[in-house]
């Protein structure tokens, strides 16, 4: 089942929270400690399909994070639908604020709206 997602992004870390109707997942990545070698080892192996993503965060590491994306990664690039700054929100404001971003996303577009 397709769900959207959230990444909060700075530059020492990232949350990932899978928005799913009846739950969340969340994952947090660490970045580096010495930032000589920028790409991460092996694969990220979720088993939920992402059909939206919203990247918020209190830095340009969100911004970073896009054009690394459009760059090497154009398919999931084109998932993002919005890029928001934001500080240094709870896990749930971080879900409530991605449930409000879809449910107006999915009015606007016409669309009938992601069950969240």
């Amino acid at each position: 089942m397709p769900t959207p997602a959230v990444v909060w992004i700075d530059h020492r870390e990232a949350h990932v929270f899978h928005v799913h109707p009846d739950s969340i997942d969340e994952t947090t990545l660490l970045a580096p400690q010495h930032r000589v070698h920028r790409h991460p080892k092996g694969r990220w192996r979720g088993n939920s399909t992402v059909d939206a993503i919203l990247i918020v965060g209190p830095s340009s590491a969100k911004t970073e994070l896009s054009r690394y994306m459009k760059d090497h990664a154009p398919l999931v690039a084109a998932k993002v639908v919005g890029i928001e700054s934001v500080d240094h929100p709870t896990g749930g404001q971080l879900v409530a604020m991605a449930r409000q971003h879809f449910r107006a996303t999915d009015r606007m577009a016409g669309e009938s709206p992601i069950p969240l």
